[in-house]
């Protein structure tokens, strides 16, 4: 490991404390991060070294509503007021509020769009959820020389299928 190391935490709350992992060592240290936030928006850096193994890194601290979890879900999505499948995606991240979506076209959509979604979970019964989201925002991006669109949505309802929460009660950790 290098000394250049980035870290990134998510505070959830207005809380002034946050755990920081190693990435080096895996040991966990609750910090208090409220000198270095007095008065400022995150995303702030700060520097951090490990007091097991002394890496040195950078710590970045965001505030966010909800943790969001890394994911490779591939899916399809429609536009409501559509029948036919508008395209193909894969949800790379997942939050109780909601997801990004990668597709392998561009994808011309509306700020305040309802799509609806269709994937399956990781979890050991490969859970189908369908569910009906918000369009918030939408960006051109090149993956691979191809232009794909990244889609940020809001799942239009906190009242999420049993096996959504489980999920989130399961698999939501940082």
């Amino acid at each position: 490991m290098t000394d250049d190391q980035l870290i990134t935490v998510f505070l959830t709350t207005q809380s002034k404390k946050t755990v920081v992992s190693c990435p080096n060592c895996k040991t966990r240290q609750e910090i208090d991060i409220s000198g270095g936030i007095s008065g400022e928006e995150p995303p702030q850096r700060f520097p951090f070294e490990c007091p097991t193994c002394h890496l040195k890194s950078n710590v970045c601290v965001e505030r966010r509503r909800y943790y969001r979890k890394p994911v490779w879900f591939p899916g399809t999505y429609y536009k409501v007021d559509e029948t036919e499948i508008t395209g193909d995606m894969i949800v790379k991240n997942i939050s109780r509020g909601g997801l990004l979506l990668e597709t392998s076209i561009f994808q011309k959509l509306a700020r305040e769009q309802k799509l609806r979604v269709e994937f399956h979970l990781d979890d050991k019964n490969r859970s189908f959820i369908q569910k009906d989201v918000l369009v918030r925002y939408y960006n051109k991006v090149m993956v691979g020389g191809t232009l794909s669109t990244l889609i940020g949505v809001e799942f239009e309802s906190d009242d999420h299928p049993e096996r959504l929460n489980m999920y989130f009660l399961n698999h939501m950790h940082q």
